[in-house]
């Protein structure tokens, strides 16, 4: 049986809010239990979930990165 965690536990290795929990799962980037409020999800889909949001976000300033360094002199 897999372990699961509570809400803020949940909110807080992902980052967000509440609102920010109902929103990944809402879009299906998880699945959880239980109502808005009072939400169970399971520990390790909740670790696979932020490391790939990490990713997602490492990749997404590598690129903002990218377009911004010749406009900030970081192109020299």
């Amino acid at each position: 049986m897999s372990q699961t965690i509570g809400q803020d536990a949940a909110v807080a290795a992902l980052g967000v809010d509440a609102w920010g929990l109902e929103r990944l799962i809402a879009l299906g980037e998880l699945d959880a239990g239980g109502k808005p409020g009072s939400r169970v999800v399971d520990a390790e889909a909740v670790k696979a979930c932020a490391d790939a949001r990490s990713r997602r976000r490492a990749a997404a300033l590598t690129e903002l990165a990218k377009i911004d360094a010749p406009h900030l002199g970081g192109d020299r």
